[in-house]
């Protein structure tokens, strides 16, 4: 599917490429159209206005694992971890946007909040989520909604979610996935889980030229220690990216997609929300994962232009950063294919756009500050320590999307104001948002 994908792009490139050399096209918004030198004439040009936000909300479950400026008091405290306190302050920020008539991409929302069916009704902090969810508070605004929580009963059974306001806006068609099921499907002869007894086909210069999964990987000490250098680092090279692989093979995170239309123009445009796993210690895994989320986005839009906005835990020029966008990548930072004839293609192409890189000519200084308290398996605590960066972001697919103007972030995050939670802040993401002009011919 990505090969076809990638060979359709390449010959409208080159045609493109061709036909502007020869002075014989003009720019239609998006696309183009070809005509006689000189005798170009003007196409009926429609346009729509896009407001768009993205939020991670932080799951509830993982609020009481944050730390709170020392300003405040237990009691506040214990008032702004409540479902009722962080709620009403998730809807304060929504209905800012809701005047916008913005698409809302949301992450981290917690079953409970959407779900009334879910709440336990003893506890009385969550009785509140009985007439406040949500699903109410969308559907009082007129406005639709798709939710998808995959998550396990560990993060509150957290999902994302996209939100738009009915009345302008159409929903065509959706598709909820996990990214890598998508674009790279697992058939019979690529099959990763540990006891598979499928075949992986190395080249030539491989430890070992054809070999189960199990064989090659599980190797005793005595084995390992026997192989000379070259075969030990190859060994190693292949078992990590195997590692690697099979652990992005095991993430259930969704990416939902969907395709809208303007109802008073007609113009069609995907919109996508993901929120990529934590695996901070593994670029690879990070660049895997946001890739195959991007390309699910490109691939189901199947040309039409399309907003990407999520939570991808991922900093800017960072390697799994560049590969969205066309920086430069080191080659040990590139990641390896699944297997050796493998006829899939790590890259992004054409690259994305970031909407606050093409307004300011930056990303955001930060997006997230939080100082975060983890239990260990003992009982006892440790501290994660106090992180403060761009985590968030608003992707766009070409230059189709013109940025009228991005929220501004910059009197956010002060030593004052942080970490969140607080007060103000009901999770330790802040909302993101841009204003977009879309044409079409």
């Amino acid at each position: 599917m990505m090969i076809n994908y990638l060979n359709k792009y390449l010959k409208y490139k080159n045609k493109y490429l061709e036909l502007k050399k020869q002075n014989t096209i003009y720019s239609t918004g998006g696309g183009y159209k070809r005509c006689l030198k000189g005798n170009c004439k003007k196409s009926t040009i429609s346009s729509t206005n896009i407001h768009i936000c993205s939020f991670n909300i932080l799951t509830q479950i993982f609020v009481q694992n944050q730390q709170f400026n020392k300003k405040y008091t237990e009691e506040e405290i214990i008032k702004y971890k409540t479902n009722e306190y962080r709620m009403n302050l998730v809807k304060e920020h929504l209905n800012k946007e809701i005047r916008k008539n913005s698409i809302i991409c949301l992450q981290e929302v917690p079953l409970t909040w959407i779900n009334s069916e879910s709440v336990d009704v003893t506890n009385l902090d969550e009785k509140f989520l009985l007439t406040n969810n949500l699903e109410i508070f969308f559907t009082n605004n007129n406005y639709n909604f798709v939710a998808n929580n995959y998550g396990s009963s560990y993060s509150g059974n957290m999902g994302v979610l996209i939100a738009f306001p009915k009345n302008i806006y159409k929903m065509v068609n959706k598709l909820e996935t996990v990214p890598i099921n998508y674009v790279k499907p697992l058939s019979t002869n690529n099959d990763l889980s540990l006891d598979s007894s499928s075949t992986l086909s190395y080249t030539s210069d491989s430890v070992l030229d054809s070999t189960s999964i199990n064989d090659f990987f599980e190797k005793t000490n005595e084995e390992i220690e026997t192989m000379s250098s070259e075969e030990k680092s190859l060994y190693d090279i292949k078992l990590s990216n195997y590692e690697t692989w099979k652990s992005l093979r095991t993430r259930k995170n969704i990416i939902i997609i969907l395709q809208l239309t303007d109802i008073s123009t007609s113009i069609k445009f995907c919109v996508g929300t993901y929120h990529t796993p934590c695996n901070f210690q593994n670029q690879k895994f990070m660049q895997l994962a946001n890739l195959f989320a991007a390309q699910s986005i490109q691939i189901f839009a199947g040309g039409l232009p399309y907003i990407f906005a999520a939570d991808l835990n991922t900093q800017p020029n960072t390697p799994s950063y560049n590969i969205l966008v066309g920086n430069e990548i080191k080659s040990n930072e590139k990641p390896e294919k699944e297997t050796d004839t493998d006829d899939w293609v790590p890259i992004m192409i054409p690259p994305l756009l970031s909407a606050y890189f093409i307004k300011n000519k930056k990303e955001p200084r930060a997006t997230n500050d939080g100082y975060q308290i983890s239990q260990n398996t003992d009982g006892t605590c440790r501290d994660s320590g106090r992180f403060i960066g761009t985590l968030d972001y608003i992707f766009l697919s070409d230059d189709r999307f013109k940025v009228i103007g991005v929220k501004n972030l910059d009197n956010i995050f002060t030593k004052k104001n942080g970490p969140y939670p607080s007060k103000e802040e009901p999770s330790d993401h802040v909302l993101i948002s841009a204003n977009l002009l879309l044409e079409s011919s």
